[in-house]
């Protein structure tokens, strides 16, 4: 196991899904990583969850008081990080035993240094698999999708710490614009492993809000770093919108406990 990961978490107040969070990186397959917490709540019940877990030097945590912002709390991380490639997750979320390791399948197997897993999306009792048909895409194929779940990115730490430096002001969809910039300026592809290794929780009250605030921080992106015209953008917002309305309305699915997907328990 000579690659070594770095699992950059950033919470805010996030106490009641930390736990399960940290627990996935746990019971992962693969053991080589370390884990970095970077913690904004203004309490300490973020760290008395990690300080359960008896991780040794394998967690580091350090609060952020800066005020700065998700982007510029990754950005922290991600310059503690003392491993080959940073995987990021985010703090209500949770990995399949199999998460890391698959993704190291796929970095000897391919040479990878930008890579994401399917996921799945849980919203109330209901679950819609992402499932990205592709081996890989481009930076084209992004602008048009959303094959990206943040909480399945991997990315070598030369090259995303490279990134951050450039790249971390607090801006909607923040994550989004890394990937752009490193499918840019750094790597032309971004390998898919195809299980699905990542589960997602969105809270339903909040999507109607949420659509609104991602789609006005990818116009941003769009228009202002990558400099598009507003009838490429009217294309790109155009494919985002069946894509997402087919995976949304078409793909619901229900998820029993005999898939052995709750790990965790």
């Amino acid at each position: 196991m000579d690659v070594k990961f770095s699992i950059i978490i950033p919470t805010l107040n996030s106490q009641s899904t930390l736990k399960k969070c940290l627990r996935s990186i746990v019971n992962q397959f693969y053991k080589n990583w370390e884990v970095i917490v970077i913690d904004a709540s203004k309490g300490n019940l973020c760290k008395k969850i990690c300080d359960q877990f008896n991780l040794g030097k394998k967690l580091v945590y350090f609060r952020s008081n800066l005020n700065k912002g998700l982007a510029y709390d990754r950005h922290q991380g991600i310059h503690k990080a003392s491993g080959d490639f940073i995987s990021f997750l985010d703090s209500d979320d949770i990995w399949m035993k199999k998460k890391l390791y698959n993704q190291y399948k796929l970095i000897k197997e391919k040479k990878s240094k930008f890579l994401c897993s399917n996921y799945i999306l849980k919203v109330g009792k209901k679950f819609i698999y992402n499932t990205e048909k592709l081996s890989y895409f481009d930076l084209n194929y992004l602008f048009k999708n959303r094959p990206i779940s943040n909480s399945s990115v991997t990315v070598d730490a030369s090259i995303m710490k490279k990134v951050s430096s450039q790249f971390h002001k607090n801006i909607m969809a923040e994550d989004l614009l890394w990937w752009t910039i490193i499918l840019k300026s750094h790597i032309k592809r971004c390998y898919v492993v195809k299980s699905h290794d990542v589960q997602n929780i969105l809270i339903s009250s909040s999507r109607s809000k949420m659509f609104i605030k991602n789609y006005l921080g990818i116009f941003k992106i769009y228009r202002n770093y990558h400099r598009m015209s507003y009838l490429k953008i009217f294309f790109c917002f155009s494919s985002l919108i069946i894509t997402t309305f087919a995976k949304n309305v078409f793909k619901f699915k229900n998820l029993y406990e005999k898939q052995n997907l709750f790990f965790f328990r």
